[in-house]
C-alpha cells in the first residue's frame, strides 16, 4: 500500500485491478497477477484505454516502451507501484 497522507493509504494493486477490470469488462476476481491481458480480451485499443486511465489515476507517465511490457496484470501492478513509489515523500503527490 502507498501512503499519501497521514491517515490515507491506497491499495495500489487493487486500484490497478479496478482500472483493468473496467476497461476490459472482466471481474476483478479474474485478475490474478499472472493473468495475461490479451487472454482477458485486451486489444490495442483496450490496452491504450488502460494505460491512459492509469496515468490519470496515479499521476504518472507510461511511455510506449513501458506499455509494451504490460503482458500480465502483475506487470501493470509492478510498474505502477514502482512509479508511484518514486514520488512518495516528494513534493508531487501521485494519485491526486
Amino acid at each position: 500500500m502507498i501512503e499519501i497522507a497521514d491517515d490515507v493509504r491506497i491499495d495500489t494493486a487493487g486500484e490497478v485491478r479496478k482500472v483493468i477490470a473496467f476497461h476490459l469488462s472482466v471481474a476483478v476476481t479474474e485478475l490474478t497477477e499472472d493473468a495475461k491481458l490479451t487472454d482477458l480480451g485486451a486489444d490495442s485499443i483496450g490496452l491504450y484505454e488502460v494505460i491512459i486511465s492509469l496515468e490519470e489515476k496515479f499521476g504518472i507517465t507510461i511511455d510506449d516502451r513501458d506499455a509494451q511490457r504490460f503482458v500480465t496484470v502483475g506487470d501493470a501492478i509492478a510498474f505502477v507501484k514502482g512509479e508511484v513509489g518514486r514520488f512518495q515523500g516528494a513534493d508531487r503527490r501521485p494519485y491526486c
